[in-house]
């Protein structure tokens, strides 16, 4: 018998636990750890049970994703932001909602964050983007249990069933910006005005931008 006693409610919340980390394909959590790979700050890899990580890498794709924390700051789950470009102009600046370390909370936009990742070289890189659909659309993942974000958990534990930007936009009927979305609760990517604020979540291609570690 295991730690778990007899207490079947203690057994499946670690069987939950222990799911998220090894990816048993029984539970229907997955994936397994032989995709993802936890980084630190610096971008060194991390154990499956070491904590905490700063981004994700995935060997499926080569993509390094930003890991969303459930504390104040630069990397707030819950910070929403509006799309904006700042190269090109285009989108709509500062209709999103971020809190700072202090608490303070203050209007931001996706060129916020892609300037403090790009500056501050989060995990070891400089080439952070917002990602395209194709991108965002492969962390998408069904863990089989009711009420979970489609993701892996166990990964990105700080993913919302929400809207998340993608890099892809267009001009909509009424010439309005219009960037194309991706939602964690249902799976389905739809057309949202820029002038609306959603989640974000930076990737990188380390294979495309890199910088050498010290």
């Amino acid at each position: 018998m295991s730690w778990y006693g007899s207490n079947p409610i203690r057994w499946l919340a670690g069987l939950t636990v222990s799911s998220l980390l090894t990816g048993c394909p029984a539970s229907g959590v997955g994936p397994s750890v032989e995709r993802y790979q936890k980084l630190d700050a610096k971008g060194r890899p991390l154990d499956v049970q070491q904590g905490p990580w700063a981004c994700v890498l995935d060997r499926q794709t080569g993509l390094i994703w930003e890991n969303k924390t459930d504390n104040e700051g630069l990397h707030y789950e819950a910070a929403t932001y509006s799309w904006f470009s700042a190269e090109q102009g285009t989108g709509r600046p500062k209709a999103g909602s971020c809190v700072g370390a202090d608490m303070g909370v203050f209007a931001c936009d996706s060129s916020d964050l892609l300037k403090s990742a790009r500056q501050q070289q989060w995990c070891g890189q400089r080439g952070w983007q917002i990602p395209t659909h194709q991108q965002l659309h492969s962390l998408l993942h069904d863990t089989g249990f009711a009420g979970n974000p489609r993701i892996a958990t166990g990964f990105f534990p700080n993913t919302g069933r929400m809207p998340y930007w993608t890099a892809d936009w267009r001009l909509g009927a009424q010439g309005e910006v219009e960037a194309l979305q991706i939602h964690f609760g249902t799976a389905e990517a739809g057309w949202l005005s820029t002038r609306h604020a959603a989640r974000l979540r930076l990737v990188v291609d380390p294979a495309v931008t890199r910088i050498t570690q010290p």
